[in-house]
C-alpha cells in the first residue's frame, strides 16, 4: 500500500542484519513486545548511557526493558508480563473443555 508523502528508506548494516536474523530463528524465540539487543552486533563495550540500566544481559544478548520507568520495575513487569502471557493458556484451556 503506498500514500503520497511517505518515502520508504531501507535500512542496511550489520547491526541491522544482525538483529533480523536473530529475530527470525534466535533461541529463545522473543515473544511480543519484548526487545533484546544481538551482543555480537555490539561494538566493543557498550556505550554508558542513561539506558544502559534497563539491560539485562542473557545468553547472548542484552534484553532491554524499553516499557517501565526505572529499573527497579524490571521483575514486577516480567512478573506481570509472564502472568499476562499464561493466561491466554487458560482462556484456550477453557474454550476446548468446553468452558468447563
Amino acid at each position: 500500500m503506498e500514500f503520497r508523502g511517505i518515502a520508504k528508506q531501507p535500512i542496511f548494516g550489520n547491526a541491522y542484519l544482525s538483529a533480523f536474523l536473530d529475530n527470525e530463528g534466535g533461541k529463545p524465540k522473543i515473544l511480543p513486545g519484548q526487545c533484546r539487543v544481538v551482543k555480537s552486533s555490539l561494538p566493543e563495550g557498550l556505550p554508558n548511557t542513561k539506558h544502559r540500566q534497563f539491560l539485562e544481559e542473557s545468553s547472548g544478548h542484552f534484553r532491554y526493558y524499553w516499557n517501565v520507568d526505572d529499573p527497579e520495575e524490571i521483575e514486577s513487569f516480567k512478573k506481570r508480563y509472564r502472568d499476562g502471557y499464561n493466561q491466554q493458556y487458560l482462556g484456550m484451556w477453557s474454550a476446548l473443555s468446553g468452558g468447563l
